[in-house]
Order: structure tokens, then C-alpha cells, then sequence
């Protein structure tokens, strides 16, 4: 007979599980990319991005996967993985690159349930989730920089699972004067930046406020926050406020609508931030929308349903401007269909609790081989 050594045997297993939690980022941060310039400047923008990141994440010795889902890539542009200036990453920064091919891509055009583009954002998103190898995911965009005070909150390791984390967005815009301080060092990226920030994505609204010589960030902050309560407080007098000829003097909002003013929906595809289980729990984005817009607002709010609290952080993220594929000024009858199936899908979630998931067990292609490329 012969007999096994529980205790050597335990402490094998208890030193793989230490080198193993050794070699797992904290958290995985996700990005969509892509290699046929959209929005003008993409490489440049996500340049910046890497370079940022892998700084400040050095700089607080927080373990950090960076993984980037190249989807759908041009064959007859050059490949962003060798075209990039690939930072030092340090210890403790993973650089890694999934590329998902054309051939995949044009698997899941399907015209009859989303609009075919060049890239599917959330069902890229989602192989990243598939794929990460963090305890927890932050799901981001390629032009999208995290503010020092974010990053310096994220090293305490502090966050808890089956919460989900949100914060907002400051729009910011540099000069032709500012790129060789932008080129040359780092370290002064973040104090340039705010005073280059003229839109801010709050809670409730989007509001551009441009004066910045005039009065700094928290001013700015202080005063839209102000008048953001004002109006929550305005339209909910609105709403209970019988009869129609109110109505005609000011404008009425439904009651499927004042949702906005108590999640935090706006801009949550630059950053919603969760543990591996409750992504997985969720299954990711919706995959059957017809565009991307309003998708991230959606997973919001079945994390909601769900019982996933939502948390927003008061640190913000920087977004950097650029041209895009929509004019939110202008009447965009797609646009038009996500908004009335959020608003639709919210009402029902609210009243019955129920998330809105994949009904697909494959979400995020699961057990498909693609490539990959690490640094």
C-alpha cells in the first residue's frame, strides 16, 4: 500500500496557489483597438494611453494586465502591435495583445440584429473579459486616460467584489503648443490636461464648461453639481405635478427617464470597473444591440437588477477629444432605437429585478484559440 504525504503534498499545492496569486494581476484593464484610424489620431491617442497607463502603474506597484482586443484588423495598414512605441512596462505592468481576425469578425455580422460597423466594441470587450486573468476587470476605451488620484486609489486594494465601480469623465483637448510637453515627459501630462478639460460627464448630464482661466476644475465641479441637483430636484417636481397645461410652459420628462439622475449611466463604457465573478455573472455587454451607444448604460443598469450596488468613485477619468462617428446634436435615427430600448429595458429591469443577459452560454466567443502577443 502506499501512502501519501498529506502535509509535503499540502505545501506543494499552498506554493503553486502563492506563485499563482504572485502572477495574477490585480486588476485587468481592457481596451478595444483598432488599426484604421478612427476618430483621426487613433494610434497616437492610444499611444498615450499605454504610455500613461504603464507610468502610473508602475508608479504605485499595482499588478496590472493591459490587454488589448486588436479586432478586426486592416490587412493593408500597418499591425499596431509593431507600429506602437511599446513602453517599459517595469514589473508591474503585463502588456498583452488578442487579435481577433477578419474572418471572425465577418462571422458575427448579422444585419438583421446589429448595425454591421467595422468593429463590434462590446463583443470585443467581452473576449477580453473571457480572457482576462485579473481579479478584477476594468473595462475602458483606447482614449481614455486614468487620473493620478484614480490609480493611486486602485493600489490601496481596496475594492469590493459584487460591487460595480463607475466615476466620471472629463473631456480635454490639447493645443498644437502643448504636444512637445506631451512628447517629451510624462510627468507633466496630468497638470496640462486639466487645464485643457472644457466637458465633464456627471451623473445625470453632460455639460461643457470651458473656463478654465476662470475658474479651476473643483469650481467648475462644485457649481455643475449644484445645478444638477437643481434640476433633479426640478424634474421631480415635474413628475408630480398633475394636469398638462403645466407642460406647455416646461417641458415634461417620464417617468422611465429620471433613472439617469440616480445611476450613473453616462459615459460608462470609459469606465466600469468590477470583480470576475459578478462580470461572469452578468455574461458580459449585451451582444444583440444594434449599435454599441447605450449598451454600456444597459449593463449598468442589469447590474442593478442584478443587485450589484453601484459605486462612483470620485476620481475621474480623462478623455481624449476627437472626431466621432455620431453628432449627438443631430437626429440619429439609430441612436433613436438604442435610447427607446434602454428606456424600455430600464422600465422593466426597475419594476421587475430581472438583469438583461446573453441568452448565449458563448458569449465573448468562449473556448475560441486566437491569436495573442505579450510584452
Amino acid at each position: 500500500m502506499k501512502y501519501i504525504n498529506f502535509q509535503k503534498n499540502l505545501e506543494i499545492i499552498t506554493l503553486i496557489q502563492m506563485v499563482m496569486n504572485q502572477n495574477q494581476p490585480y486588476i485587468s484593464v481592457i481596451n478595444v483597438v483598432r488599426n484604421d484610424n478612427y476618430g483621426g489620431s487613433f494610434k497616437h491617442r492610444l499611444q498615450m494611453a499605454i504610455s500613461w497607463s504603464a507610468r502610473m502603474f508602475n508608479k504605485y506597484k499595482l499588478p496590472v494586465e493591459l490587454l488589448l482586443i486588436n479586432y478586426n484588423p486592416l490587412s493593408d495598414q500597418p499591425s499596431l502591435w509593431e507600429s506602437l512605441l511599446l513602453p517599459d512596462t517595469g514589473e508591474w505592468v503585463d502588456l498583452r495583445m488578442i487579435t481577433v481576425p477578419p474572418s471572425i469578425h465577418h462571422q458575427m455580422v448579422q444585419p438583421e440584429i446589429r448595425k454591421t460597423v467595422p468593429v463590434f466594441e462590446f463583443i470585443a470587450k467581452n473576449i477580453g473579459i473571457r480572457r482576462a486573468r485579473g481579479e478584477y476587470i476594468l473595462c475602458t476605451n483606447a482614449d481614455i486616460l486614468f487620473s493620478e488620484s484614480l490609480v493611486a486609489y486602485l493600489a490601496r486594494k481596496q475594492l469590493k467584489t459584487k460591487t460595480l465601480y463607475r466615476c466620471d469623465r472629463y473631456d480635454f483637448q490639447l493645443l498644437p503648443k502643448d504636444l512637445p510637453k506631451v512628447a517629451n515627459s510624462v510627468e507633466e501630462w496630468e497638470p496640462l490636461i486639466q487645464k485643457r478639460v472644457f466637458r465633464f460627464f456627471l451623473k445625470g448630464g453632460t455639460f461643457t464648461f470651458p473656463f478654465s482661466k476662470l475658474l479651476a476644475i473643483p469650481k467648475r465641479l462644485q457649481f455643475l453639481r449644484f445645478y444638477n441637483t437643481f434640476r433633479e430636484s426640478y424634474y421631480r417636481l415635474l413628475l408630480d405635478t398633475p394636469g398638462e397645461k403645466f407642460f406647455l410652459i416646461f417641458p415634461k420628462i417620464k417617468h422611465e427617464q429620471f433613472f439617469q439622475f440616480k445611476y450613473h449611466c453616462n459615459a460608462s463604457g470609459d469606465m466600469t470597473l468590477m470583480d470576475r465573478d459578478s462580470w461572469f455573472k452578468l455574461k458580459g455587454y449585451l451582444e444583440n444591440t444594434w449599435i454599441s451607444t447605450h449598451t454600456d448604460s444597459l449593463l449598468v443598469m442589469s447590474a442593478n437588477a442584478s443587485g450589484v450596488p453601484i459605486e462612483v468613485l470620485e476620481y475621474p477619468v480623462y478623455h481624449q477629444q476627437h472626431q466621432r462617428r455620431f453628432d449627438f446634436g443631430v437626429h440619429n435615427p439609430d441612436m433613436d432605437r438604442m435610447y427607446q430600448r434602454l428606456l424600455k429595458e430600464t422600465e422593466i429591469m426597475l419594476k421587475t429585478g430581472v438583469p438583461l443577459l446573453n441568452d448565449e452560454t458563448d458569449w465573448g466567443l468562449k473556448g475560441l484559440k486566437l491569436e495573442e502577443q505579450y510584452l
